[in-house]
């Protein structure tokens, strides 16, 4: 007979070896467990993407390439606003972009840097307007069509002739009917109220040359404007010169350094018609009157020596084409140089061929002339002359779409007909062609 209390007792003593057994089963899977923690350590969790300004973001699979410089692959996980993902995992800034429009041919050409660029023109299409855009990460070699504002090209109501992006997301495509602004890369664009001449944009501003009207020449009335570059602040900038009237207007920017030319009418009769050179030293905000930088009555009876072209070179340097009214020799044509942009214009001794339309300027001691062919010049240099670097048949009697430059190295020369693009990157001294398709 049991005794009252034993079989309690006898409970607690098999519950107490059942714990037991439990703590010690517990410590040997807590052991089991910390080894295999010791031998595969986690790994850490990706950090959260930036929120800061992705335009100068590069691809994560992109690598150097002639003239430019790798860019380290992100750790972040997510995409950039304003970026896609390509096949593969790899972040294009902008619109990922398709094939590039059968029989597309170029007006005007952006790059920010050696390897981003875009080109506006236009192709055949089922219904107008047939405006496109084309982008290429890679300096030239290879393109992509992209969204374009639906707009014609110059020549029609409302239309757009030139295209200048600041960074890989925020451009304009501009033009005396029309602009408009896009800060995806190109993925949208929205229109704005100006009628932009002219446009530049470096950040952290872009400067527009504005007409007065949509379609104001040959009698427009110029100014110029100002605006964050991305934003649509515009706000008139105050000019050393009221009015300013004439028939076309010209802006190019190296650095902090702006000008602005404003072409008066090459068929007016009075010597007082003559063009105005406006120059800024701090991005466009204040601006000093040069007048007619060209001599006048410097060619015997070429009483009228219109500044016709204004061109900027990467070490802050102007040159200007100066053309006499009333004389048809080609070797009236000259260029002048002001090597600081603010200082004093002197007349250069290069030669540059017959028939110079326009110039390009590199730096103060290199610049490009457009002829027959295309001429590099060392001015100052004894005995260089000019050498032919470009041959376009159809250049004859045409100006080259754009000549420029947007490193101290490499350049770009559009084709007259659009459809090449050619590329420098040893200061000039050669060029590769490459098509757009």
């Amino acid at each position: 007979m049991n005794k009252p209390g034993g079989a309690d007792r006898g409970a607690n003593s098999s519950a107490r070896i059942v714990v037991a057994a439990l703590v010690l089963t517990a410590a040997l899977i807590a052991l089991a467990v910390g080894i295999l923690i010791a031998r595969h350590p986690a790994r850490p969790t990706a950090s959260a993407p930036s929120t800061g300004d992705h335009s100068s973001a590069g691809s994560a699979t992109q690598g150097a390439t002639a003239g430019g410089s790798a860019h380290p692959a992100s750790s972040a996980p997510s995409t950039p606003p304003g970026a896609s993902t390509q096949p593969g995992g790899s972040r294009t800034v902008g619109p990922a972009g398709g094939p590039v429009p059968a029989g597309f041919h170029a007006v005007d050409l952006s790059f920010v840097d050696v390897n981003h660029g875009w080109a506006l023109g236009t192709a055949p299409c089922a219904a107008p307007p047939c405006t496109s855009i084309v982008r290429t990460t890679d300096g030239g070699h290879s393109w992509v069509g992209i969204p374009a504002p639906r707009a014609p090209l110059a020549g029609s109501p409302g239309s757009i002739s030139g295209l200048r992006f600041a960074d890989r997301l925020r451009g304009y495509a501009f033009g005396i009917g029309a602009s408009y602004r896009t800060v995806d890369g190109g993925a949208s664009w929205q229109r704005s109220t100006l009628a932009s001449i002219a446009l530049e944009a470096r950040i952290p501003t872009v400067l527009e040359v504005d007409g007065g009207a949509p379609d104001c020449s040959p009698g427009c009335h110029f100014r110029i404007e100002s605006s964050t570059v991305g934003r649509d602040d515009w706000r008139p900038i105050p000019l050393p010169v009221s009015g300013l009237p004439g028939v076309g207007a010209q802006l190019v920017r190296s650095g902090s350094l702006a000008a602005a030319l404003f072409t008066a009418n090459p068929a007016g009769g009075a010597q007082s018609a003559t063009s105005v050179l406006l120059v800024s030293s701090d991005n466009g905000q204040h601006w000093s009157d040069r007048g007619e930088v060209c001599p006048q009555n410097a060619r015997g009876t070429a009483k009228e020596v219109d500044s016709r072209q204004l061109t900027a070179g990467t070490d802050g340097s102007l040159a200007v084409l100066c053309v006499p009214r009333l004389s048809t020799s080609p070797s009236a044509v000259t260029v002048l140089q002001s090597r600081t942009g603010t200082g004093p214009f002197t007349e250069t001794p290069p030669v540059y061929g017959s028939g110079t339309t326009e110039i390009a300027a590199l730096t103060s001691k290199v610049l490009f002339a457009v002829s027959d062919a295309v001429y590099r010049s060392t001015p100052g240099s004894p005995g260089t002359g000019a050498a032919r670097v470009i041959s376009d048949s159809s250049l004859t009697g045409h100006e080259a779409p754009f000549l420029g430059f947007e490193t101290a190295s490499t350049g770009r020369y559009l084709s007259v007909d659009g459809k090449a693009l050619w590329t420098t990157t040893d200061t000039g001294l050669t060029w590769f062609r490459s098509a757009f398709s």
